[in-house]
């Protein structure tokens, strides 16, 4: 999660480096004021299937837990090209398993890019946090209240990201993501390499 000091608007390379820990930035909306949300949840699919059904589940327990907590929440789900299976799951499966208590937008568009789908999602989104996910994810069920409880003590802008990434379906790893402020953490190594995306499950 990052709290959003900056401008909304970003280039595909400032938000690829600006949410490596997968978690976002915030904007204004509408005729609301921005407080009313506390988190926009930005679901990014393209031709997961059902096999978003385990992603949503997962997600939907974090939301739960947050809504829990007296967090605000609304999930935007940004189809990029997507095939028949992922846009009939996404827009009539997908907002069934959701509490009604969370706002669903599902967004269809053709960028055929992830970061250009992400960047879209985040000018729709209205919480004072962004989460960027994708539909073949799974979450543990205290990321969202975890990750905002953790961003309230800044008065700063930073990323949070989980602490340990469990990879698993082809590739078994359990994986401890490094913070960007231990002294032996070379910023560098980003050009070729995301250390906060490279399993399945965020714990």
């Amino acid at each position: 999660l990052i709290r959003m000091n900056q401008p909304k608007r970003l280039s595909n390379q400032q938000f690829h480096i600006k949410l490596c820990a997968d978690l976002g930035v915030r904007s204004s909306f509408g005729m609301q004021s921005k407080t009313q949300i506390d988190a926009s949840i930005i679901l990014n699919a393209h031709s997961e299937g059902r096999g978003m059904q385990s992603t949503v589940r997962s997600l939907s327990l974090a939301m739960d837990q947050a809504l829990d907590s007296s967090l605000t929440l609304e999930l935007i789900v940004v189809l990029d090209r997507p095939d028949q299976l992922t846009k009939k799951y996404a827009e009539q499966n997908l907002p069934v398993l959701i509490s009604d208590k969370i706002p669903v937008t599902v967004k269809e568009v053709d960028f055929g890019d992830l970061s250009m789908s992400r960047n879209f999602g985040i000018n729709l989104a209205r919480g004072e946090y962004v989460a960027a996910v994708d539909a073949d994810d799974l979450f543990s069920h205290n990321l969202i209240t975890a990750s905002v409880a953790t961003l309230k003590k800044y008065d700063k802008s930073v990323a949070v990201h989980p602490e340990y990434i469990l990879s698993f379906d082809g590739h078994d790893e359990i994986f401890h993501t490094p913070n960007s402020t231990d002294a032996n953490f070379d910023k560098t190594s980003l050009v070729e390499y995301n250390y906060w995306k490279i399993g399945r499950a965020h714990v």
